[in-house]
Protein backbone atom coordinates (compact mmCIF):
# COMPACT_ATOMS: atom_id res chain seq x y z
CA UNK A 1 0.00 0.00 0.00
CA UNK A 2 1.40 3.35 -1.05
CA UNK A 3 1.12 6.23 1.45
CA UNK A 4 0.74 9.64 -0.18
CA UNK A 5 2.56 12.55 1.40
CA UNK A 6 1.40 16.17 1.61
CA UNK A 7 3.29 17.21 -1.54
CA UNK A 8 1.89 14.30 -3.55
CA UNK A 9 -1.65 15.22 -2.47
CA UNK A 10 -1.06 18.81 -3.60
CA UNK A 11 0.32 17.58 -6.95
CA UNK A 12 -2.62 15.20 -7.43
CA UNK A 13 -5.17 17.94 -6.75
CA UNK A 14 -3.67 19.97 -9.58
CA UNK A 15 -3.68 16.91 -11.89
CA UNK A 16 -7.31 16.20 -10.98
CA UNK A 17 -8.25 19.75 -11.90
CA UNK A 18 -6.33 19.61 -15.17
CA UNK A 19 -4.63 16.35 -16.28
CA UNK A 20 -2.82 18.28 -19.05
CA UNK A 21 -1.18 20.76 -16.68
CA UNK A 22 2.59 21.13 -16.97
CA UNK A 23 4.93 20.28 -14.12
CA UNK A 24 5.95 23.97 -14.06
CA UNK A 25 2.35 25.03 -13.45
CA UNK A 26 1.88 22.33 -10.81
CA UNK A 27 4.97 23.59 -9.00
CA UNK A 28 3.58 27.13 -8.94
CA UNK A 29 0.00 26.24 -7.98
CA UNK A 30 0.88 23.52 -5.45
CA UNK A 31 3.86 25.40 -4.00
CA UNK A 32 6.12 22.36 -4.52
CA UNK A 33 9.62 22.61 -6.05
CA UNK A 34 9.69 21.75 -9.77
CA UNK A 35 12.23 18.91 -9.41
CA UNK A 36 10.07 17.41 -6.66
CA UNK A 37 6.99 17.62 -8.90
CA UNK A 38 8.90 15.89 -11.73
CA UNK A 39 10.18 13.13 -9.45
CA UNK A 40 6.93 12.51 -7.56
CA UNK A 41 4.73 12.58 -10.66
CA UNK A 42 6.99 10.01 -12.33
CA UNK A 43 6.83 7.77 -9.25
CA UNK A 44 3.01 8.04 -9.09
CA UNK A 45 2.76 7.13 -12.77
CA UNK A 46 5.25 4.23 -12.52
CA UNK A 47 3.43 2.83 -9.47
CA UNK A 48 0.20 2.85 -11.48
CA UNK A 49 -1.46 5.25 -9.06
CA UNK A 50 -2.15 7.91 -11.70
CA UNK A 51 -3.91 7.30 -15.00
CA UNK A 52 -5.09 9.80 -17.57
CA UNK A 53 -8.32 9.40 -19.51
CA UNK A 54 -10.12 11.24 -22.24
CA UNK A 55 -13.88 11.29 -21.83
CA UNK A 56 -16.01 12.11 -24.86
CA UNK A 57 -19.60 13.10 -24.10
CA UNK A 58 -21.58 10.94 -26.53
CA UNK A 59 -24.93 11.78 -24.91
CA UNK A 60 -27.61 13.99 -26.46
CA UNK A 61 -25.92 16.97 -24.78
CA UNK A 62 -22.56 16.09 -26.39
CA UNK A 63 -22.04 14.49 -29.81
CA UNK A 64 -25.52 12.98 -29.80
CA UNK A 65 -24.10 9.60 -30.79
CA UNK A 66 -25.94 7.82 -27.97
CA UNK A 67 -29.24 8.92 -26.51
CA UNK A 68 -29.92 5.74 -24.55
CA UNK A 69 -28.02 4.39 -21.52
CA UNK A 70 -28.75 1.55 -19.15
CA UNK A 71 -26.81 -0.17 -16.43
CA UNK A 72 -26.91 -3.94 -16.94
CA UNK A 73 -26.06 -6.05 -13.91
CA UNK A 74 -25.62 -9.63 -15.13
CA UNK A 75 -25.50 -12.03 -12.19
CA UNK A 76 -23.69 -15.25 -13.00
CA UNK A 77 -24.42 -18.67 -11.53
CA UNK A 78 -22.71 -20.11 -8.47
CA UNK A 79 -19.27 -21.50 -9.17
CA UNK A 80 -18.24 -18.79 -11.63
CA UNK A 81 -15.45 -16.82 -9.99
CA UNK A 82 -14.23 -13.26 -10.49
CA UNK A 83 -10.93 -14.64 -11.77
CA UNK A 84 -12.64 -16.78 -14.41
CA UNK A 85 -14.71 -13.81 -15.52
CA UNK A 86 -11.78 -11.37 -15.69
CA UNK A 87 -9.62 -13.99 -17.45
CA UNK A 88 -12.40 -14.52 -20.02
CA UNK A 89 -12.77 -10.77 -20.55
CA UNK A 90 -9.00 -10.42 -21.03
CA UNK A 91 -8.94 -13.25 -23.59
CA UNK A 92 -11.86 -11.77 -25.54
CA UNK A 93 -10.28 -8.32 -25.56
CA UNK A 94 -7.02 -9.71 -26.94
CA UNK A 95 -8.86 -11.36 -29.86
CA UNK A 96 -11.14 -8.50 -30.85
CA UNK A 97 -12.71 -5.32 -29.63
CA UNK A 98 -14.78 -6.18 -26.57
CA UNK A 99 -17.81 -4.13 -27.59
CA UNK A 100 -15.95 -0.84 -27.15
CA UNK A 101 -18.62 0.95 -29.13
CA UNK A 102 -21.47 0.26 -26.72
CA UNK A 103 -19.78 -0.40 -23.36
CA UNK A 104 -18.97 2.85 -21.59
CA UNK A 105 -18.01 1.27 -18.25
CA UNK A 106 -17.47 -2.37 -17.29
CA UNK A 107 -16.96 -3.57 -13.73
CA UNK A 108 -16.98 -6.88 -11.90
CA UNK A 109 -18.86 -7.02 -8.62
CA UNK A 110 -20.92 -9.21 -6.33
CA UNK A 111 -24.67 -9.65 -6.00
CA UNK A 112 -26.10 -11.85 -3.25
CA UNK A 113 -22.99 -14.04 -3.19
CA UNK A 114 -22.62 -14.37 -6.95
CA UNK A 115 -20.20 -12.71 -9.33
CA UNK A 116 -21.82 -9.92 -11.32
CA UNK A 117 -20.76 -8.29 -14.57
CA UNK A 118 -21.79 -4.63 -14.51
CA UNK A 119 -21.94 -2.78 -17.82
CA UNK A 120 -23.01 0.74 -18.66
CA UNK A 121 -24.40 0.12 -22.15
CA UNK A 122 -25.01 2.98 -24.58
CA UNK A 123 -26.81 3.09 -27.92
CA UNK A 124 -28.67 5.37 -30.28
CA UNK A 125 -32.10 4.08 -29.23
CA UNK A 126 -33.52 2.51 -26.07
CA UNK A 127 -34.79 -0.46 -28.09
CA UNK A 128 -31.22 -1.32 -29.12
CA UNK A 129 -29.92 -1.72 -25.56
CA UNK A 130 -31.60 -5.08 -24.96
CA UNK A 131 -30.42 -6.27 -28.37
CA UNK A 132 -26.81 -5.33 -27.58
CA UNK A 133 -27.01 -7.18 -24.28
CA UNK A 134 -28.66 -10.31 -25.71
CA UNK A 135 -26.87 -10.47 -29.07
CA UNK A 136 -23.35 -9.44 -28.03
CA UNK A 137 -22.72 -9.80 -24.31
CA UNK A 138 -24.79 -12.90 -23.43
CA UNK A 139 -23.29 -15.06 -26.24
CA UNK A 140 -19.73 -14.26 -25.07
CA UNK A 141 -20.64 -15.24 -21.50
CA UNK A 142 -22.32 -18.45 -22.68
CA UNK A 143 -19.36 -19.31 -24.89
CA UNK A 144 -17.05 -19.00 -21.89
CA UNK A 145 -19.25 -20.48 -19.14
CA UNK A 146 -21.92 -22.55 -20.91
CA UNK A 147 -25.59 -22.08 -21.73
CA UNK A 148 -27.62 -20.97 -18.75
CA UNK A 149 -24.63 -19.40 -16.96
CA UNK A 150 -26.65 -16.29 -16.17
CA UNK A 151 -28.74 -16.42 -13.03
CA UNK A 152 -30.40 -13.03 -13.39
CA UNK A 153 -30.06 -9.67 -15.15
CA UNK A 154 -31.04 -6.36 -13.57
CA UNK A 155 -31.42 -3.31 -15.81
CA UNK A 156 -31.46 0.31 -14.67
CA UNK A 157 -32.06 3.07 -17.24
CA UNK A 158 -29.65 6.00 -16.70
CA UNK A 159 -30.97 9.55 -17.09
CA UNK A 160 -27.66 11.37 -16.60
CA UNK A 161 -24.23 11.02 -15.06
CA UNK A 162 -23.73 13.49 -12.25
CA UNK A 163 -20.36 12.43 -10.79
CA UNK A 164 -17.30 10.61 -12.13
CA UNK A 165 -14.15 9.48 -10.33
CA UNK A 166 -15.06 11.28 -7.07
CA UNK A 167 -14.32 14.82 -8.29
CA UNK A 168 -15.80 15.36 -11.73
CA UNK A 169 -19.30 16.86 -11.68
CA UNK A 170 -20.10 17.43 -15.37
CA UNK A 171 -22.98 19.85 -14.76
CA UNK A 172 -21.23 21.66 -11.89
CA UNK A 173 -17.47 22.00 -12.17
CA UNK A 174 -16.36 21.10 -15.71
CA UNK A 175 -15.64 23.82 -18.29
CA UNK A 176 -13.65 23.34 -21.49
CA UNK A 177 -12.73 19.76 -20.59
CA UNK A 178 -11.33 20.29 -17.11
CA UNK A 179 -12.37 21.27 -13.61
CA UNK A 180 -12.96 25.01 -13.30
CA UNK A 181 -9.82 26.80 -12.11
CA UNK A 182 -11.84 28.50 -9.38
CA UNK A 183 -13.11 25.16 -8.00
CA UNK A 184 -11.55 24.98 -4.51
CA UNK A 185 -8.75 22.47 -3.93
CA UNK A 186 -10.37 21.70 -0.56
CA UNK A 187 -13.42 20.34 -2.45
CA UNK A 188 -11.25 17.74 -4.25
CA UNK A 189 -10.91 14.23 -2.87
CA UNK A 190 -7.54 12.49 -3.09
CA UNK A 191 -7.25 9.94 -0.27
CA UNK A 192 -7.89 11.61 3.03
Amino acid sequence: MYQLDKQERAILKQLIKNPRISDNQIAIKANVPLKTVNRKRKILEEQGLVSYYCSLDTSALGTGTFEARSLYITILNEGITRKRLTDMMGAVQKKKEFFAKHLSITMVGEYEGNVALINLVESRKNDDLIEIHNAEIVPELELAFGKGCIKKTVTLPIASITRLLHNYLPQENITKGKIDSNWPDAALFVDE
